[in-house]
Parts: structure tokens; sequence; C-alpha cells
């Protein structure tokens, strides 16, 4: 999982080849359909979006969607999942954190995972939600980059 912000225009290019060098498949969005983002598509990348509350937990739906693809049997080993939200710091790190959970890790162990990476990802509003998120699906392999 390759957690990001939006992709802007003037660097598609750079995020299009560091998304093939790490086999990124899928690019879910939590924000509202941007056409420029068909770019990805062009290339072989599905883009997945999803309107997101800024700052807010993420929603059922774009959690049974990144979970949909994180254990689909067509998805390879290698291949990553890139989230994107609008400054990387929103929904993104949550779906990471919630991977970590269904995993097997606490929602503790997984903010902490979640803190390593950059203290400001989590806001007391997901940290809220994050410690009293039960995992509802099977678990699976999560590697975070």
């Amino acid at each position: 999982m390759i957690l990001t912000a939006i992709p802007q225009r003037d660097y598609f290019m750079q995020y299009l080849s560091y998304f093939k060098q790490l086999h990124v498949k899928d690019l879910i969005v939590a924000s509202e359909p941007d056409p420029e983002l068909d770019f990805f598509e062009a290339n072989h990348i599905n883009v997945h979006s999803i309107q997101s509350e800024d700052g807010a937990a993420p929603s059922q739906k774009i959690i049974d969607l990144f979970w949909s693809l994180f254990t689909s049997p067509k998805r390879g080993h290698n291949d990553f999942i890139a989230v994107a939200c609008r400054r990387g710091c929103g929904v993104s790190p949550a779906l990471a954190a919630i991977a970590l959970i269904n995993k097997g890790y606490s929602p503790e162990e997984a903010l902490e995972q979640m803190r390593k990476y950059n203290p400001h990802f989590i806001t007391e509003r997901k940290r809220r939600f994050l410690l009293t998120y039960q995992p509802t699906i099977e678990k699976n392999e999560c590697r975070i980059s």
C-alpha cells in the first residue's frame, strides 16, 4: 500500500514512473472524480474515486472498496494499491491502519506504526475512530510503503 496526496497534473509522469516501479494496479482517490486522472487509467492503473469529507474517518464504502481490492485474488503478491487523499494525511493513513488492524495488530499498535511514518498522519477524529474499529473481515498480508 502506498500513501500519497492526490497526484497533480504537473507530476503525473513522476507518479506514473513510481507507480509502475512498485506494480501499482489500483489507485483509490478519496475525492470527487477528476477527469484528469484518466491519464492513469490510460496507463493501466485503475482509478477508483470516492468522495470523502476532509479530515473525517474513512467511510464504510471506502473501507469496503479498499479491502475488496486488497484481498482480490487478481492482485499479485508484489502488486501495490495506492491510496490518495488531498494531502496524503487523511483517508490513506487511516486505511493503512485498518489494514494492520485487520491483519491482527491492536488499534494502538496500528496507530504507532502510522506515527513512525509521520506523527501527523492521524488526526484526533481518526484516532478515536481507529481505537474503536473492530475488524470484520478476514486477515491478509499487509505491506506499507
